[in-house]
């Protein structure tokens, strides 16, 4: 999918599309909120785009936002999900996922925090590795 593809993606799951509009930056098309720089990326490339977002949203003051496409597995979408809560500024980073199935378990791991869950307790365990002390699946190779 291209940048522009990914974009037209995103408006079709918000509201409020007419709030936003396009930037180049970089020879990328780029999504300017009205809070945040989002710039599309493939799950797969999630390290390089961060790498690449944050920067250029302290340049325009915004917060930096990932538009995740593609369909990454639960354990895939999980790792990404704790590098963006456990991320603090002035690199925090923001996520949404566009695929129904990652989009939907970032909902569920909300919930489990909303829900009361000791997030001391499963940051130390998601750490160490012991996914099956976080959530229920397998770890996968990554």
């Amino acid at each position: 999918m291209t940048d522009k593809d990914v974009i037209q993606q995103f408006y079709k799951q918000i509201s409020w599309a007419d709030q936003c509009r396009e930037v180049l930056e970089s020879n990328r098309t780029l999504l300017a909120t009205p809070c945040a720089l989002c710039v599309p990326t493939h799950w797969q490339d999630y390290e390089q785009n961060k790498a690449f977002i944050i920067p250029l949203a302290q340049k325009y003051t915004l917060s930096a936002k990932l538009l995740v496409w593609g369909e990454p597995s639960d354990y895939q979408t999980e790792k990404i999900w704790w590098d963006a809560i456990l991320s603090k500024k002035p690199n925090r980073v923001y996520v949404s996922f566009l695929d129904v199935q990652a989009s939907v378990l970032n909902t569920e791991l909300m919930l489990k925090v909303f829900e009361g869950a000791d997030i001391q307790k499963t940051v130390e365990n998601f750490l160490a590795g012991k996914w099956e002390a976080v959530w229920s699946w397998d770890k996968e190779q990554s």
